[in-house]
């Protein structure tokens, strides 16, 4: 039955497809209305109205509204007296959201409104049953809802319990919102519980979340890294990143962008032969070989390649270890001697396969031997790296199998990018998958406001595939999830752009890769991605597909909303185009989480915020006072003197 609660506004006069025209009895436009000792709100864009249909109420949006004269059908540009109360009819446009039956709202196409039903003023019990989550599911509180007023809650599991998309234009609030999410969670009662149950990691690339007690967590339970390549001192702890993720032909590949041509195959063949030369013996058997081999065949390979090997066994061991090599270049008694003391090498081609032990002696063989171990033993595995790509660089090209020419670019590039992640990198042994995982602390912050392009573009992946795989290694033998990984991006568009740029194939298909594999598969293991961007529309729409539950403030670019559009399926059209006029703070929440889009004033936390707030140039700008001896201008705009100076010059006059 209606109750006396119900203010009737209308009736069904059109039903097309998805669209229904209500016509009301009266020229209801009151912003809140007082009915029965009830506040109800408004017949307006984007409020509820309800059709009733026997026991079953369907609910409805409004999408537009105008007005039909029902007197005079005579055509005018201008307004004229026959526009009166008694002469128009007010015709409301709405689509239906689902039904409220036996108390319960659903999204369903069951029913449908029928011309001749009455449409009623949504009450707040039924905006209550509308919005409600299920029963007896805990929740947080975000906001206020802009259009009832009343507090929005977020089903804690229906919500962090999947990827979360959080998008808005640069001061739009979506930083706060970011934080106020976590950092609600962190103060209800389930706290304790996330700290031991759960990790929270955050790609930060502006620096924004540094203070202290950030999302809610304590400094004891914060780990920070300030990922720093411009300052030449080590400044931060480094991130601690296993082996396998680091020294792989398609990370490296994509780190030195190496060309597909020369570059990537020279790459992938020196790092498989660099994972098997695991110990320093193996290392100095297969660089000696190939000194050996150089001094034999020197009448079949490059002039330069005795002098490239000295090269870099003088950076990598010091000069003094190459008297015999130097001998070998300027001494005229050797075998079969080719050149002078001219500086151009001289060879052993006695066409033996082995040195024999004078040839040997004559190189100062053993000490080269031994400083080459040393050498590399005292190395991490970055500068190893470094050093065997440098003696394989010889071998390629000795033989005129490789042109050096192409590899040149290749080794400019792998220098500085390996000293920048050597900066900021400490590369662990091999980890093993039946060892448990040493657990990081609750909230661990990347921060990546100091570091250069090439980091930016590499380390956040590999951050990200590091703890994906821990927790994939963990849950997977699982019959319960009893551990979860949060991982947050804050401007995600830096590194899930799928925005062709001149970053190489491999970059830009590896890191997509990666992403999407996590996004696609990270839930099931208890992983779960958020994501927050300025530009929607950069993101791969693979990945922005596989949000789960959005948090949308203001954006205004079409490509931004057409994005939107297409890959959210529970945002209608009408609330779609209300996003380019949102206030900052305001939002729309949809989602699974969400049964219809839900417009929200979001919290602003005071407590403890995100360093994101815009300048108050008033306050950076405001004039300071004068002292007593500067001098100040008059009201004519004239400089005046000060009194003591002013005394000075009537002493003179």
């Amino acid at each position: 039955m209606i109750g006396e609660t119900s203010y009737p506004v209308g009736v069904v006069i059109s039903v097309d497809g998805d669209k229904t025209l209500i016509g009301t009895y009266d020229l209801v436009n009151d912003d809140e209305i007082i009915h029965n000792g009830q506040i109800l709100y408004g017949p307006r864009l984007g409020a509820c109205l309800t059709i009733r249909q026997n026991d079953v109420k369907l609910i409805a949006k409004i999408t537009s509204e105008k007005i039909v004269d029902q007197q005079n059908t005579i055509k005018s540009n201008e307004f004229d007296n026959r526009y009166s109360k008694h002469s128009i009819n007010r015709i409301i446009s709405v689509t239906i959201l689902g039904a409220i039956e036996d108390g319960t709202f659903a999204v369903t196409s069951s029913y449908s409104p029928m011309v001749g039903n009455e449409t009623y003023i949504t009450t707040q019990e039924e905006l209550t049953a509308i919005y409600a989550i299920e029963p007896g599911a805990d929740s947080i509180t975000i906001g206020n809802a802009l259009l009832e007023r009343a507090p929005v809650l977020i089903p804690i599991n229906a919500f962090f319990a999947g990827h979360i998309g959080i998008f808005g234009n640069t001061g739009s609030g979506k930083s706060n919102t970011l934080h106020a999410l976590y950092y609600t969670l962190m103060q209800s009662k389930y706290a304790p519980g996330i700290l031991k149950n759960s990790n929270l990691s955050v790609i930060d690339f502006n620096g924004e979340y540094k203070s202290n007690n950030i999302f809610g967590y304590s400094a004891a339970e914060v780990e920070r890294y300030d990922v720093d390549t411009r300052s030449k001192q080590q400044v931060s702890q480094r991130v601690e990143v296993p082996e396998e993720y680091i020294i792989n032909p398609d990370v490296l590949i994509m780190l030195f962008e190496a060309r597909p041509g020369v570059q990537a195959p020279f790459l992938t063949k020196a790092i498989r032969k660099f994972e098997e030369t695991q110990t320093s013996e193996s290392f100095v058997n297969l660089t000696m070989g190939l000194l050996q081999r150089i001094v034999l065949t020197g009448n079949s390979i490059q002039d330069n390649a005795l002098g490239d090997w000295s090269e870099v066994t003088e950076d990598c061991c010091g000069a003094e270890c190459l008297s015999g090599l130097k001998q070998l270049q300027h001494n005229n008694t050797l075998n079969n001697s080719k050149s002078t003391f001219t500086g151009i090498p001289q060879y052993f081609n006695s066409g033996n396969q082995q040195l024999d032990d004078e040839q040997k002696n004559a190189l100062n063989w053993n000490e080269l031997e031994k400083r080459l171990r040393e050498t590399y033993e005292n190395r991490n595995i970055i500068r190893k790296l470094y050093m065997f790509l440098r003696y394989q660089r010889i071998y390629a090209t000795a033989w005129n199998t490789t042109d050096p020419q192409y590899l040149g670019p290749l080794f400019s590039r792998i220098r500085t990018r390996l000293e920048a992640l050597n900066k900021v990198v400490k590369i662990t042994s091999r980890t093993n998958p039946e060892t448990p995982v040493e657990r990081r602390k609750p909230l661990t912050i990347y921060s990546f406001v100091h570091a250069n392009q090439e980091i930016k573009r590499v380390l956040p992946m590999l951050i990200a595939n590091m703890i994906y795989t821990e927790q994939k290694n963990e849950q997977s033998d699982k019959d319960k999830i009893d551990h979860t990984t949060h991982l947050i991006i804050d401007e995600a568009h830096n590194i899930l752009s799928d925005v062709q740029r001149d970053d190489g194939d491999n970059w830009q298909s590896h890191r997509l890769d990666s992403f999407e594999e996590i996004i696609k598969e990270g839930r099931k293991f208890g992983f779960y991605l958020t994501i927050a961007s300025q530009r929607p529309a950069d993101i791969s729409a693979t990945i922005l597909s596989q949000v789960h539950n959005y948090v949308i403030h203001r954006l205004v670019n079409d490509r931004d909303l057409r994005a939107l559009e297409n890959t959210m399926p529970t945002l209608d059209h009408s609330s779609l185009m209300t996003i380019p006029a949102l206030g900052k703070g305001q939002a729309v929440l949809t989602g699974t989480a969400f049964p219809v889009p839900r417009f929200t004033k979001v919290f602003k936390i005071i407590e403890v915020a995100p360093s994101s707030a815009d300048a108050i140039l008033t306050d950076l700008w405001k004039p300071t006072p004068l002292s007593d001896t500067e001098q100040k201008p008059d009201e004519t705009g004239n400089e005046t003197l000060t009194d003591e100076k002013s005394s000075d010059d009537s002493e003179e006059c």
